[in-house]
């Protein structure tokens, strides 16, 4: 091609544009247009974010939840205008611009599908009234406490055992590592000391009922292996409940030494005559001992002796 024949194909694709843009005024505006809204919308939904990460490194405390739950919801109300102005007029880019409001929004705002990542805003916000709910929960185990009402605090002690069991994950997917820590710091560390200190105090209480519930049903194997614990721990419980659980002890240990039967433990021979009968009790002294009048009580190889010694 010739210099003329390109200067005059030039020209006339420079008066081809002028016609399109004179006939359509509006086409390159709407383009910015959506460029525009799509590139506000992604902002708004990045501010969400920095609406507690940033207040968190800078301040070292949390932002008030309320203006977390408004800049969440504005990136919501972004994010589906944005939307449907592509969809409207995203043109050749609509395709494009929508996978990338997508990714942003799941980036930092909610995510559908949590099991690829967790968004933001959404695990913030979610961790932070779940680590609320738990410190109402220790506050009221530890006013439990410190009215010396055990059978409240058993029932608390039980939700919070549960709770930083399996529920405190949540605390632990928040992104960025300073508002993680600054929740676990403030929230589970203070609900994990306090139902640590009472470990003892609700291990005397439950083994000391379950003790108690195996004599009566006549499984004594079963009550002296829970009233070894009773007797291990009894002695580290809180002073919150320690007397309590003295008495529940001792309670324990009355009703298993009286249902047990008399058995013997050694026999030895002090003479021809005499042999020494240990007992795992103390026994009647009236049937133990006496002489003649007792002794078809005892046997030792067929034959009765004339005296037994406790």
């Amino acid at each position: 091609m010739d210099k003329k024949k390109a200067v005059k194909l030039a020209t006339a694709s420079a008066v081809a544009a002028s016609a399109f843009v004179a006939a359509n005024p509006h086409a390159s505006q709407a383009a910015t247009d959506v460029a525009t809204v799509v590139s506000q919308a992604k902002a708004q939904m990045k501010q969400a974010y920095y609406t507690y990460s940033h207040t968190v490194t800078e301040t070292g405390q949390f932002p008030d939840i309320n203006d977390v739950y408004a800049a969440y919801n504005k990136a919501k109300q972004a994010y589906a205008n944005a939307v449907a102005v592509v969809n409207k007029a995203g043109g050749a880019k609509k395709d494009a611009y929508l996978a990338d409001l997508q990714a942003t929004y799941e980036t930092y705002v909610f995510k559908a599908n949590p099991k690829s990542g967790e968004a933001r805003v959404a695990t913030y916000i979610d961790a932070y009234n779940y680590a609320t709910k738990l410190d109402a929960m220790r506050q009221e185990l530890k006013a439990a406490v410190d009215a010396k009402d055990l059978k409240k605090a058993e029932e608390l002690y039980h939700k919070i055992s549960y709770e930083l069991k399996t529920r405190t994950v949540i605390l632990d997917r928040v992104y960025g590592q300073t508002t993680r820590e600054l929740l676990r710091s403030t929230f589970k560390a203070d609900a994990q000391a306090l139902r640590d200190s009472l470990i003892y105090d609700i291990t005397v209480a439950m083994k000391a009922r379950e003790a108690q519930d195996a004599v009566k049903a006549g499984n004594l194997d079963k009550a002296k292996a829970a009233l070894d614990q009773v007797n291990q721990y009894v002695s580290k419980v809180t002073d919150a409940f320690k007397a309590e659980l003295q008495k529940a002890a001792q309670d324990a240990n009355a009703a298993y030494e009286a249902a047990l039967t008399p058995k013997v433990e050694s026999v030895s021979a002090i003479n021809a005559k005499q042999v020494v009968v240990k007992f795992n009790k103390a026994v009647q002294a009236g049937t133990a001992t006496g002489g003649a009048q007792v002794v078809a009580n005892y046997s030792l190889d067929g034959t009765n002796p004339t005296r037994v010694e406790l």
